[in-house]
This record gives C-alpha cells, sequence and structure tokens, in this order.
C-alpha cells in the first residue's frame, strides 16, 4: 500500500465529507497518525525501526561515512532517530569503545580540549561522543586512524506523500520527465526525490533529481514506453513495520476531518484510537521466539 491508496481509502470513508478537505491536508492528518504510530512502536523498545548504517553508497538514508584523523564532526544518517550501539570493524582497533557524553559534561569537555587520543589508554581505548542538533556526531578527539564504524540506531519515519496534480509527459527510454499544468515548490519537489513515479497505472521506478524552475523529473532508469499528459502520481510503499496500521492511520484521518471543529469529541475519540493501537501492539508475538520457556507444575 502507499500514499495514494491511503488516501483513496480516506476519501471512500469520508463519503460527503471527501470534498470539505484537499490533499495536502489530508497527507498531514496521515502523517500524524503515521508518527503516532511510531511513537507507539518505539516505546515498546523492541527496536522495530532499528537499522545498521553502511559506508559504500552515500545517497542512501543509511549512509555513514568513515571517521577521519583530521574530523571531528560528522552527519548522521538521514533517517536517524536515536543511537543504540556504535561498532569498530576497522581490523586492529576492535578493542575501542564509543560512549556517549553529553555536551556539556567535564569529560568530554576536557577530551575536547586534549584533541588527540591518548595512547596510554591502549588497548582499552574509550571515544567519547555526543549528538548535537538534530543529525550532528560529534567526537571529543580526533580518531587514531581512519576506521570504519557500524552505527546501530534507531530509524524514524518519512513521510507519505502523494503528488498528483496535473499530467506528465516522458518520451520512451528517455529519463526525463514533464509535469503539465503544475506550479509545486521547492520543499514539494524535494520530497518527491526517492519515490515512486507511477504514470498511466504504470510504475517507471524511482525520481532521482528534480528541477523546480522547470517542474521535470529526472528517472532513475529510462522511461520503458511514451506517456503523453497521462495522469500520474508520486508515491511511496508504505513502511513495511507500518502497513499493518494502515487502517488505523485512515480512521485517524477520517475523525481529525470529521471531528476538527469538536476539540472535546476529537480528545475522546483520540484517547480510544490510542488504546486500540497500544491492544495491536502489545497484541503482537514478542521479537525473541528462540529460547525455550519452561513451566515446572507445582504439585503442592
Amino acid at each position: 500500500m502507499n500514499g495514494q491508496d491511503l488516501i483513496r481509502m480516506v476519501t471512500d470513508r469520508l463519503l460527503g465529507y471527501a470534498n470539505v478537505i484537499n490533499t495536502t491536508a489530508l497527507l498531514d492528518f496521515l502523517n500524524e497518525a503515521k508518527d503516532e504510530v511510531w511513537t507507539a512502536l518505539k516505546t515498546m523498545n523492541q527496536d522495530y525501526f532499528g537499522e545498521i548504517s553502511q559506508n559504500t553508497d552515500p545517497l542512501a538514508d543509511n549512509y555513514f561515512p568513515d571517521l577521519s584523523t583530521t574530523v571531528r564532526e560528522y552527519t548522521l544518517p538521514n533517517d536517524f532517530s536515536a543511537i543504540r550501539f556504535i561498532e569498530p570493524v576497522e581490523p586492529g582497533f576492535e578493542q575501542i569503545v564509543f560512549k556517549f557524553c553529553n555536551l556539556e559534561s567535564p569529560e568530554f569537555q576536557t577530551a575536547r580540549r586534549a584533541a588527540n587520543v591518548d595512547r596510554t589508554l591502549t588497548p582499552t581505548v574509550e571515544y567519547w561522543y555526543t549528538i548535537f542538533g538534530k543529525d550532528q556526531f560529534i567526537m571529543a578527539i580526533f580518531p587514531e586512524t581512519p576506521m570504519e564504524i557500524k552505527l546501530y540506531y534507531i530509524r524514524h519515519l518519512h513521510d507519505i506523500v502523494a503528488f498528483s496534480t496535473g499530467t506528465a509527459s516522458v518520451n520512451s527510454a528517455s529519463t526525463d520527465v514533464t509535469l503539465n499544468g503544475t506550479t509545486y515548490t521547492v520543499l514539494q519537489m524535494a520530497d518527491m526525490v526517492g519515490q515512486h513515479f507511477i504514470v498511466n497505472g504504470l510504475d517507471f521506478g524511482l525520481i532521482s533529481g528534480v528541477v523546480q524552475a522547470t517542474q521535470h523529473l529526472t528517472l532513475d532508469v529510462a522511461a520503458p514506453s511514451t506517456q503523453t499528459t497521462k495522469a500520474y502520481v508520486i508515491t511511496d510503499e508504505l513502511d513495511e513495520i507500518v502497513d499493518p496500521f494502515n487502517k488505523k492511520i485512515a480512521d485517524y484521518a477520517v475523525k481529525k476531518v470529521m471531528l476538527s471543529a469538536q476539540a472535546d469529541e476529537w480528545a475522546k475519540w483520540m484517547e480510544e484510537w490510542k488504546k486500540d493501537l497500544l491492544t495491536l501492539t502489545t497484541g503482537a508475538s514478542p521479537r525473541n521466539q528462540a529460547d525455550a520457556q519452561f513451566v515446572q507444575d507445582f504439585t503442592g
């Protein structure tokens, strides 16, 4: 299921209310619900949204570069939310321990002033680091060698998107798409990168680039056929972890439309919705089913 499917589900459920709200507002409500689902699952501490960084594809959301001996500040992966563990994988430096420390702590600031590693601490070296702002990984000292590390972290979910204004044209074997009758903003078009371009019901693959001034898209692969001024949608599949909750997400958007002017009723309904969500999440099987559990009968 993708963003357009969710909008269609909400519209069908709204019936006569469907004409009182536009697609942009519907997407806002759907993303609110998606965030509530993410929060509910995250609080279970089961690492449903766990991710591991990689250092080979800079365009991927989970990219994190190798450490450099001359750099102490790095940009975290695009989908980073919270750190779980840092693993040094550079041969010969597996003994290094990365330890989180608050920016204002005396330990971090002392190490920051020292700048370079104290080699007398080897073979057990602690690398102090902190996370600053939304995406900055800051080390207290410079790494003693170029080093590959892996971040084990909790990822956030990208917003649900669905763009379908106007029409689109593309020639066979071309990667250039012209959007007709559209005035998408810079931010809107930036959200299109990495999404699926579906025209005339056919999935033409991912969008790799955009030009807002001319309302053009660049496809990741050449178009398999010519499509002239055809209906299209730019969207993406729902995250596989959230997908089982799509009906609850749609319900949220429907009720938000119908009860937007009734704050008390909305608060009551929202409370019940969260209880239902909790029931669904806690009713799921535990992540670890590998360890057998034995119950010894007590006969008295």
